[in-house]
């Protein structure tokens, strides 16, 4: 199978046409959509990137990197709808018996400071599959009969029968993780709002919400003073962004329970 073939067989998952859906981010009632499939990249130095999840209401978000070797460039946010039955149709031309086989974690290279790339699939018995290459690449040849290969690059390819509208998320979260030896120090950055003094501690870093309209300027912050700690309530921390998608942190929690375990299927 082509590559071209592959990303037809996951793109062509609705042929209707009409008036694009309203864009939401809200299940039935206003509640989180609940999520069918996700991939993750995740880069050595610790940064999560969930490039697509597919929900069972048709929400897809992507967080599209166009630069495949640099995680740290910009990222194309985009939305999508499409029905219940596409969605769910997507989902199953994924989570096929042989998929469900896949080991948890494999190895392309042995090589360090690689990137891992994970798909997680709901089971039909509410459980996830999760599936990881660690040295694996969009652009890079694989055997034609590597499955996890041919189903990223599908999902990587995506295209929706309506096409892709740029996604703005509402609040972005700011992570704070302490960085007491940091050599190097700069001030809070302007027009950013500081964490509020009782914010929680957790395992050494702090998390708040933003306005979602500061992302550009706390990235471009961040460019301008790479391996600087900035400081806040009087310590010195590493500032990371992180954008919050629906059921966000039950992905999370999923490939935190993924690691180290022999069984596959994640209970969730």
């Amino acid at each position: 199978m082509t590559m071209r073939m592959a990303v037809a067989a996951l793109v062509v998952i609705g042929c209707g046409t009409g008036a694009r859906p309203a864009v939401s981010t809200a299940g039935s009632g206003g509640a989180a959509p609940r999520p069918l499939l996700a991939v993750y990249r995740t880069a050595h130095f610790g940064s999560d990137v969930p490039e697509l999840v597919v929900y069972e209401d048709g929400l897809i978000l992507s967080n599209f990197v166009h630069d495949l070797d640099d995680l740290s460039g910009r990222i194309e946010r985009r939305v999508a709808h499409v029905t219940r039955a596409e969605a769910v149709k997507l989902w199953r031309s994924v989570m096929t018996p042989e998929f469900a086989r896949l080991p948890g974690h494999a190895e392309k290279e042995s090589a360090s400071d690689l990137q891992t790339v994970r798909i997680l699939a709901r089971t039909d018995a509410g459980t996830w599959k999760v599936a990881s290459v660690y040295g694996f690449y969009y652009d890079r040849q694989d055997d034609p009969s590597d499955l996890f290969a041919t189903t990223a690059r599908r999902l990587h390819g995506l295209v929706p029968p309506h096409g892709w509208t740029p996604w703005h998320p509402p609040t972005i979260e700011l992570r704070l993780s302490r960085w007491d030896d940091a050599q190097r120090t700069v001030p809070w950055p302007d027009g950013v709002p500081l964490p509020p003094p009782d914010a929680p501690e957790v395992e050494s870093s702090v998390r708040y919400e933003v306005p979602g309209s500061l992302e550009s300027r706390v990235r471009d912050f961040r460019d301008v003073h790479p391996g600087e700690a900035v400081i806040a309530l009087e310590r010195k921390w590493s500032l990371s962004v992180r954008v919050s998608v629906p059921a966000g942190d039950e992905l999370e929690q999923v490939i935190l329970d993924s690691f180290g375990r022999r069984d596959d299927n994640v209970h969730r």
